[in-house]
């Protein structure tokens, strides 16, 4: 990874400031950016100055940043869906990275509450999930999120229904659900699935077909 400027010429002044305006800074935003900054820059300072003495980085200083980030969510301050997934992501990162469990299931929590909302971000929280050595789902909480995907499946899979037809998201929902059913040793729906998602795109060849069969009719015909 490139970074501009170059992380390794950041000083200790700005590392020390920035942990002292992750604890003054009254939004969260900022909080969560002064403080993660700061824990991950301080790391690299560290390495780069071994012959210095360390920049105290305490585990507090990642929960302020983990803290900052779910404010953000939960208070709806991050406007895009992309952004969102990023604060989430990098929270667990952070939670993880310390052992907070309290603060992993927190933020699992806050990842579904807002698939529930956000039908479309079932393939965030899947990805949160399957990525995040460490994050686990209750048997009720899979089965939710297994839910989500065969509902997308379904739903992107039926070609009657031209306003959410698409065979690209029923593929990769089938592929998501065919990990799943592989887990659960329920190889059956997951070949099952595969089956459907490919007759999605058959379907969208056969129509492809018929209207281009019809267009030439036409056109034979003027």
């Amino acid at each position: 990874m490139v970074n501009s400027p170059d992380a390794k010429s950041i000083s200790l002044e700005v590392i020390e400031y920035w942990k002292a305006r992750s604890k003054q800074t009254p939004y969260p935003v900022l909080q969560a950016r002064y403080a993660d900054l700061a824990v991950d820059i301080g790391c690299i300072w560290n390495h780069e100055h071994p012959d210095k003495a360390k920049i105290t980085l305490p585990r507090e200083l990642s929960q302020c940043a983990i803290d900052g980030y779910i404010c953000t969510v939960e208070g709806c301050l991050s406007t895009e869906n992309y952004q969102t997934w990023t604060f989430l992501n990098r929270a667990i990162d952070l939670a993880l990275l310390v052992k907070d469990t309290q603060r992993v299931e927190k933020i699992k929590h806050i990842a579904l509450a807002y698939t529930r909302n956000q039908p479309k971000s079932w393939w965030e929280l899947n990805s949160l999930v399957w990525e995040k050595k460490g994050l686990t789902l209750s048997g009720p909480e899979r089965d939710e999120l297994i839910g989500w995907l065969e509902d997308a499946l379904i739903t992107s899979s039926n070609i009657n229904d031209p306003t959410h037809f698409n065979p690209h998201e029923a593929l990769n929902a089938a592929d998501l659900l065919q990990c799943w059913y592989k887990k659960l040793k329920q190889t059956d729906l997951g070949v099952t699935t595969l089956k459907k998602a490919g007759a999605a795109f058959e379907g969208l060849a056969v129509k492809n077909e018929c209207t281009y069969c019809d267009c030439m009719a036409r056109r034979l015909k003027l």
